[in-house]
């Protein structure tokens, strides 16, 4: 059985996939790469928009998301977190 993703772990997968994606990324295939129910996706996206990690945007009335600036910090701490646990051997 794999193992359960951790919050944050979440958080970075769903942050790198839009970023990949030329920092832009509709709700349907964020779902599907990110590996999340459809309840489970709505409640990060919510918690990611009220945070200001990512925003939500039109085009040719089509929904978007796009990691923010405070988004990309996010993921600079959290890589120097990750580098500091495993130096630990955590």
């Amino acid at each position: 059985m794999p193992e359960k993703r951790e919050r944050l772990d979440i958080i970075h997968d769903m942050l790198t996939t839009i970023i990949k994606h030329n920092n832009k990324l509709g709700p349907t295939r964020l779902i599907h790469l990110s590996n999340l129910s459809p309840a489970m996706f709505k409640e990060y996206t919510a918690e990611l928009s009220d945070n200001i990690l990512i925003s939500k945007f039109k085009e040719k009335n089509k929904n978007f998301f796009e990691v923010t600036e405070k988004g990309f910090v996010f993921l600079q701490q959290y890589k120097t977190f990750r580098n500091f646990i495993e130096e630990l051997g955590l």
